[in-house]
């Protein structure tokens, strides 16, 4: 899926900033909605599942249900 999320942000022809949310609400939003997902939301106390990205839009690390199930990366330099 990260992979598509490249392609998608790389050759959309939008500025990143768009093309980020676009990329983000394709690969997350709309696929709920097409599953008649309840709403949800990130907020204190939720069980989330998250992907995090690195600059170059690799994965570091994730989170299902509001456990680390891959540790972040630390990317700092």
């Amino acid at each position: 899926m990260d992979q598509v999320f490249r392609f998608a942000v790389a050759n959309s022809g939008l500025p990143l900033d768009d093309a980020m949310m676009l990329a983000v609400r394709q690969a997350s939003v709309n696929p709920a909605r097409a599953l008649a997902l309840p709403d949800a939301g990130l907020f204190p106390g939720a069980k989330a599942d998250l992907v995090l990205l690195d600059s170059a839009l690799t994965v570091t690390g994730v989170l299902r249900r509001g456990a680390w199930v891959v540790e972040p990366i630390s990317t700092s330099v």
